[in-house]
C-alpha cells in the first residue's frame, strides 16, 4: 500500500508524523522536479574606471615582483635546505 492510496486525511496524518526533512509542506501542492530549478544566472558587472586605469601600472609591476618573490623563495628555500636538510 503507497501513501497515495490513504485516504487525504489519513495521508496529511502520516505526512505530520515524517521529519522535516523527508516530509514535503502541503501548502506547496504536488512535490515539483527539483532539477527544473534554473541554473545561476549571470550577471554583468560593472569595472570601475579607476581599476581599469591601473592595469597598465600593474602590468609593469607584476613580473619583476613574481620574480623578485620567486627567487626569494629559491633563496631560502637553498638556505634551510643547507641548515637542517632538503625536507627541511
Amino acid at each position: 500500500m503507497s501513501l497515495n492510496d490513504l485516504p487525504a486525511y489519513s495521508r496529511e496524518a502520516v505526512l505530520k508524523q515524517l521529519p522535516n526533512r523527508l516530509a514535503w509542506p502541503l501548502s506547496l501542492g504536488p512535490r515539483r522536479n527539483l532539477k527544473r530549478v534554473p541554473k545561476h544566472i549571470r550577471r554583468l558587472v560593472e569595472i570601475p574606471k579607476v581599476y581599469l586605469e591601473a592595469l597598465p601600472i600593474g602590468e609593469k609591476l607584476f613580473p619583476p615582483l613574481y620574480q623578485f618573490e620567486n627567487g626569494l623563495r629559491l633563496a631560502i628555500h637553498g638556505f634551510l635546505s643547507t641548515l637542517y636538510t632538503p625536507d627541511w
